[in-house]
C-alpha cells in the first residue's frame, strides 16, 4: 500500500494516491487488531502492544493522520513505533517496569516494617508487664525487710538462745536451713 502510494504521488495522481492512503491506514488498523487479537492478553501479557513500521516516511504518512494514533491506542492498545522513536519507546517502557518493581518491593517492604513494629508494640507492653512486677516484688521486699526490722526491735529486749538451746529446741539438720546474715 505504501509503495503504491509512493507511485501515485511520483505520477502526480492525487485522487488515486489519497484512495492508497486510505488502503494504508486500513491495513495499518488490520495489522492493530491482528496485534490485539494474538498478543495482548492480560494478565498473561501486557496490556498494550507495538507495531513496527520499519521505514520513517511511512511512519510519518501514517502518523499525518488527525487522530489515527490515538485510535489505535484506544481501540487496539497498540502503539506505533519507528526505526528513531522505538528504542526511546523501550527505554521507556524499561524504565517503568523497573519503577513498578520498585514500587511493589516497597510496598511488601512496608507490610513487613508493620508487622515489626506490631511486634515491638508487644514487646514493648511485655517490658512494662515485666517492670511491673519487678516493682511489686521490690516493694515487697522492701515491706519484709521493713516488717523484720520492726519485729527484730520488739524482740530486742528478748535475751537471745544460746548455741545448745536452739540445737535442742530445733530438729537436727534444721539450722543449715537457715542462712546466717554474717556469713551470706
Amino acid at each position: 500500500s505504501y509503495e503504491r502510494l509512493l507511485a501515485c504521488l511520483e505520477r502526480g495522481d492525487l485522487s488515486g494516491a489519497e484512495t492508497e492512503r486510505k488502503q494504508l491506514l486500513a491495513a495499518v488498523l488490520g495489522f492493530a487488531r491482528d496485534i490485539q487479537g494474538k498478543y495482548i492478553s492480560p494478565p498473561r501479557t501486557t496490556e498494550f502492544a507495538i507495531l513496527y513500521l520499519p521505514l520513517e516516511s511511512l511512519f510519518a504518512e501514517v502518523v499525518r493522520e488527525p487522530g489515527f494514533i490515538e485510535r489505535l491506542q484506544q481501540d487496539c492498545r497498540v502503539t506505533l513505533c519507528s526505526p528513531t522513536t522505538l528504542a526511546a519507546y523501550l527505554n521507556a517502557l524499561k524504565m517503568g517496569f523497573r519503577t513498578l518493581a520498585v514500587q511493589k518491593q516497597s510496598a511488601e517492604i512496608g507490610k513487613l516494617l508493620s508487622v515489626v513494629r506490631k511486634q515491638f508494640q508487644m514487646f514493648g507492653d511485655d517490658l512494662a508487664k515485666v517492670e511491673k512486677r519487678l516493682d511489686e516484688s521490690r516493694n515487697a521486699l522492701a515491706a519484709t525487710v521493713k516488717r523484720t526490722q520492726i519485729m527484730d526491735g520488739k524482740l530486742r529486749s528478748i535475751e537471745a538462745a544460746g548455741e545448745g538451746e536452739v540445737q535442742r529446741l530445733l530438729p537436727p539438720g534444721a539450722e543449715a536451713d537457715f542462712v546466717d546474715v554474717e556469713e551470706a
